[in-house]
């Protein structure tokens, strides 16, 4: 049983990533600067609530599968995992953050 929640929190977070890279931030230049200060920190604020928990799931159940198993394929999943925390939080946050303080992106 938590094999299979795990394939399906590991697939819910491989949709929602590939929903927001080709849809919602493509998305994002369609609005105007003004339009995006008021956007962005309520879709950061709303996307938390889904990516959160399916993050903090999956960092559980992958730890949990790496505790019980102790094998060199859960141990990698469990390193994946850790590396997408990871980039998460040393790339992808501070970008969004930058968006919030009206920084621009380009170049």
């Amino acid at each position: 049983m938590m094999d299979l929640v795990r394939i399906i929190i590991d697939f819910g977070l491989v949709v929602l990533t590939w929903v927001v890279q080709l849809v919602v931030y493509p998305g994002f230049r369609f609005y105007s600067r003004q339009e995006m200060d008021r956007w962005h920190p309520v879709y950061t604020i709303r996307i938390t609530y889904v990516v959160l928990p399916l993050m903090f799931g999956q960092l559980i159940l992958h730890a949990l599968n790496a505790w019980t198993n102790q094998d060199f394929l859960s141990l990698i999943n469990l390193m994946l995992v850790i590396g997408m925390w990871v980039i998460t939080f040393i790339w992808a946050v501070p970008l969004h953050q930058k968006i919030d303080r009206g920084e621009d992106l380009e170049g």
